[in-house]
């Protein structure tokens, strides 16, 4: 099977993170993949690609220009599937990339299925983001791009599967599915296949051994009693802020410490980091910039709870990561989080967003989790088989072009 594949603009993230997972699982499958991006970071994704075409701008611009405006500029260079198609007899056509890089008069053309990922609408987020701990002109600035990118794709998608027999969307969340539908897009034209994870690198380890590899390797400052909680990528919509707030508020922080994974940017992280100053608790807090995947197999080991306060997700990687290595996660009802808390027999550790600030139900629900450590630790290792690998989401792919085709 060939599937041509349009690779997202991004090297670092979730998305480039689940797309190099996917290509990693179709390439093991005996799939070949057959690459497009206009990124200048090929490396990340060149080894699991057969073929690599290259399009777009070059490095300078790739890193000078800001990413809106990027987003526009990229979908002037529309991509000709007709040529793509033929060139390499493809049976299907997967899109991880700015849907309007493609030009529609195109689809119906290649008759092959055309598959968008769709990892999340982020509407329901235009909402909490009005509450953000930011100057409001930074808030409009996000609210815009929300607005003006998010909102335009979705438009672009409801009128691609309404328009062309051969558009499809894979949805990575039973409740992204039922916001596209609430979009508009066609129930028949939307399936769900979430995330996974490589178990072969993300696995349980003794606690002891993380602990002491991260303070050699990281020079993190962790000891064996310590209660660690493990929060990854800050921004406003993983709610890092929520966290800081419910860790104040609880008692008795002397034994219990925060690794925060992931840069503090902007006019947010600026806010993070004042916050913290302002109060005691910042010696408890630790930082790491960035870690690649087996420093963060570590971190996950190292960890008695990861906690994830999250606005707004698709199939977060964070999840699935934590739950391979054993490691029981708080998080919220968004995304995929409460089907996979439900099938991991967690449902003690879903939060339920009603208001903007829900620190003390946080702050409640880590007390309970800390207590109860080692009985929700043995609840995720015992039910560990149920989390997919990338090798298992692959076939879901590969089933669903079969059956499309």
């Amino acid at each position: 099977m060939n599937i041509l594949h349009i690779l997202p603009r991004e090297s670092f993230g979730g998305v480039p993170n689940y797309v190099r997972g996917l290509l990693k699982g179709l390439k093991k499958l005996g799939c070949t993949n057959i690459c497009v991006s206009f990124n200048s970071n090929f490396d990340v994704y060149d080894r699991y690609c057969h073929v690599m075409i290259r399009k777009g701008f070059n490095g300078f611009f790739v890193k000078a220009t800001p990413d809106t405006i990027k987003v526009y500029l990229h979908s002037l260079f529309k991509i000709n599937l007709d040529i793509l198609k033929d060139s390499y007899n493809v049976d299907a056509i997967i899109l991880n990339n700015d849907p309007r890089t493609i030009r529609l008069e195109n689809v119906v053309r290649t008759k092959v299925p055309i598959i968008r990922v769709q990892h999340g609408t982020y509407m329901n987020y235009l909402y909490w983001y009005s509450h953000l701990p930011i100057p409001f002109i930074d808030r409009i600035k996000e609210l815009s791009h929300v607005m003006l990118y998010h909102y335009d794709v979705l438009h672009y998608i409801r009128k691609a599967t309404k328009q062309y027999s051969n558009f499809y969307v894979v949805a990575v969340s039973e409740r992204t599915k039922k916001e596209l539908i609430h979009q508009g897009v066609s129930p028949s034209k939307v399936y769900v296949i979430t995330a996974g994870v490589d178990k072969d690198i993300y696995k349980p380890l003794t606690k002891e051994y993380a602990r002491k590899t991260l303070r050699h390797t990281l020079d993190i400052n962790i000891d064996e009693d310590d209660e660690v909680l493990l929060h990854v990528g800050p921004r406003p919509r993983k709610g890092t802020h929520i966290l800081l707030k419910a860790f104040k508020k609880m008692s008795n922080l002397r034994k219990v410490k925060v690794i925060i994974v992931g840069s503090f940017k902007g006019a947010y992280g600026k806010a993070l980091l004042d916050f913290m100053r302002r109060n005691a608790f910042y010696k408890n807090v630790l930082l790491v910039d960035r870690a690649p995947e087996d420093h963060m197999v570590l971190l996950y080991n190292a960890a008695d709870i990861v906690v994830q306060p999250s606005y707004s997700e698709g199939c977060p990687l964070t999840l699935l990561e934590s739950l391979a290595c054993g490691t029981p996660i708080i998080t919220t009802n968004v995304g995929c989080n409460d089907d996979y808390l439900k099938t991991m027999a967690l449902c003690d550790l879903l939060i339920r967003i009603s208001e903007p600030d829900f620190s003390d139900d946080l702050s409640g629900k880590i007390m309970y989790a800390l207590e109860n450590k080692e009985y929700f630790r043995r609840k995720v290792l015992s039910n560990r088989d149920k989390v997919p690998s990338w090798i298992d989401i692959a076939k879901q792919y590969a089933n669903l072009v079969d059956y499309l085709k």
